[in-house]
């Protein structure tokens, strides 16, 4: 039997590092919330549904329109397409309703692939991870993954920032 782990620690964030995971999780959500209205308008119009491969195309257009959009690591705006699809293939498959877009403060997170970060521990109950473009972000309650990395999830609920490695 597989056992999947995760950790949660919190983050101790600067203010600039704030502003940019901000605006980060601003990023995917508009990638998500525009992928899900393409996929809506070309089922009502066409009859068909998008998958994520034929989404990919769009998110390289809508990064080179909208200046903002380059800010992110494109891994992050990917993942949010890949979430979509996760979403639209469970609705399908008739275990959930259909997806709903995100909305700001309620679905604050973004995901990188473990290969976009690095890890350090910088004493018994804190550690340190690497982001691309913000760089070392430290965290409390330090405990070894025990296993291989996978994803790195970055969520903000009620002000606060946690990461979640699986």
């Amino acid at each position: 039997m597989f056992l999947q782990r995760a950790n949660l620690y919190c983050a101790e964030l600067s203010p600039y590092q704030a502003q940019a995971m901000s605006q980060w999780v601003g990023a995917c959500r508009y990638v998500y919330n525009e992928g899900l209205k393409r996929r809506n308008y070309e089922y009502d119009n066409y009859g068909f549904s998008l998958r994520y491969p034929m989404q990919q195309s769009d998110l390289t257009k809508w990064r080179h329109a909208k200046e903002w959009l380059m800010d992110p690591p494109g891994h992050a705006l990917q993942i949010a397409l890949q979430a979509l699809d996760d979403a639209f293939q469970r609705f399908l498959k008739g275990l959930c309703k259909h997806p709903t877009p995100r909305k700001k403060f309620r679905d604050d997170s973004f995901t990188l692939m473990a290969a976009d970060v690095e890890f350090k521990k910088l004493n018994r109950n804190h550690g340190a991870i690497k982001l691309p473009k913000i760089g070392w972000i430290k965290f409390r309650g330090y405990r070894d993954l025990g296993g291989a990395l996978r994803s790195v999830t970055f969520r903000r609920k009620a002000g606060e920032w946690s990461v979640s490695c699986a």
